[in-house]
């Protein structure tokens, strides 16, 4: 042992050092977590020029279709992306639009990308130091859908899995219906909305069999207040933002109940006056035939349209064929047919490939439920 070396001293200057390492790599992480650009005075100037562009050009409340503002943080930067759906006029002036977005660009120094969509909607993105400030999807006039027979799928269920399943891949509109609070809603609700592509929240609802059948966590349940209502809803929501609409997963009890449903349109916090007030509107998946939601709606001024057809009730090919061709036949009876299948049964994807074809040569088309709504 050196008997020159003074015990004692090394531990508390250690201590010193490391807790000085600790206290540099907290400022370090400050400096870094809180050094980048507040860009949210920016976005809320950028969102205000559009909104003050689109009034000038005739747009109105009632032609847009869904909107939302999100708050983003990355790499120490703070903005708020801005997002609009809209439905515009016939006779709109799209190249005036642009030209003007382009002077809003050009004043607060944003990057614009404009793209063409599968649905021949058009996306203008405004960035600023990469960070899309504001997203506008101009969807072309309800006139370009065609006044030949119609057949609307929906498919529900979307948000348990990561994917959609195919569905997305049969080159024809599909509507989808998208849980909310579940493991891949948000996402997949972002992909659909940066695509293009209109979808609803599939809002889970008391069902006959409840507690025994249980709908969800996010469920709303006939036994709820107005403010549980209110606050599930505008709670969901926001899991699956950019929805155009809302139906029922379950509840045949709460859509049976005239009473709940007639109440609902009456208090200002309760669902369908909720979903008017988002600009939404409502499908009734029609799970059961004792369903009120059409009369207490119409009772509100708001129009509801039923689902007409299962596709999958039986998930096995010749079930799912035969339910296809009672859609085949009730074409030649009605002008618009709207049918339901799921997301994870096994056999539809395959069926509907092969029936796609025949519904096109019976001189029906797909179109999304959302035109529906607005052809309507």
């Amino acid at each position: 042992m050196d008997k020159n070396k003074k015990p004692g001293n090394s531990g508390p200057i250690k201590a010193v050092f490391i807790a000085l390492l600790m206290l540099f790599g907290a400022l370090s992480w400050v400096f870094f977590r809180y050094s980048g650009s507040d860009l949210t005075l920016q976005s809320a100037r950028v969102d205000a020029g559009i909104t003050d562009i689109l009034f000038s050009l005739k747009i109105s409340d009632s032609d847009i279709i869904s909107q939302s503002r999100e708050e983003k943080r990355s790499a120490g930067s703070l903005w708020i992306e801005n997002y609009k759906k809209i439905r515009i006029r016939k006779g709109f002036d799209l190249d005036a639009f642009i030209s003007r977005v382009g002077e809003l660009a050009e004043r607060y120094k944003l990057t614009l990308k404009k793209s063409k969509l599968a649905d021949n909607s058009i996306s203008i993105e405004a960035s600023a130091e990469g960070k899309i400030l504001s997203r506008i999807v101009l969807l072309p006039p309800v006139s370009s859908v065609s006044n030949k027979k119609r057949v609307v799928l929906v498919i529900d269920d979307v948000g348990y899995y990561k994917g959609l399943n195919g569905f997305s891949e049969l080159g024809i509109p599909v509507t989808f219906a998208v849980l909310p609070k579940e493991r891949f809603s948000v996402s997949i609700a972002k992909e659909l909305a940066k695509k293009g592509i209109p979808f609803i929240m599939h809002l889970p609802l008391e069902p006959e069999a409840y507690p025994k059948v249980n709908p969800g966590k996010a469920a709303i349940l006939s036994t709820m207040s107005d403010a549980e209502i209110k606050s599930i809803f505008e709670s969901n929501l926001k899991t699956v933002p950019g929805a155009a609409g809302v139906s029922n997963h379950m509840g045949s009890r709460f859509t049976a109940d005239y009473e709940k449903m007639k109440y609902l349109t009456i208090v200002t916090f309760l669902l369908l006056i909720h979903i008017k007030k988002h600009g939404l509107f409502f499908f009734d998946s029609y799970t059961t035939t004792k369903s009120k939601a059409a009369a207490a709606a119409k009772a509100e001024g708001m129009l509801l349209i039923e689902n007409g057809l299962f596709l999958d009730n039986s998930d096995d090919t010749a079930s799912i064929d035969r339910q296809l061709d009672i859609l085949l036949n009730r074409l030649k009876k009605h002008d618009t047919v709207i049918a339901i299948g799921h997301i994870q049964k096994k056999y539809l994807l395959g069926s509907l490939s092969k029936y796609i074809p025949k519904v096109r040569q019976s001189g029906a088309e797909f179109i999304y439920l959302s035109d529906l709504y607005e052809k309507k």
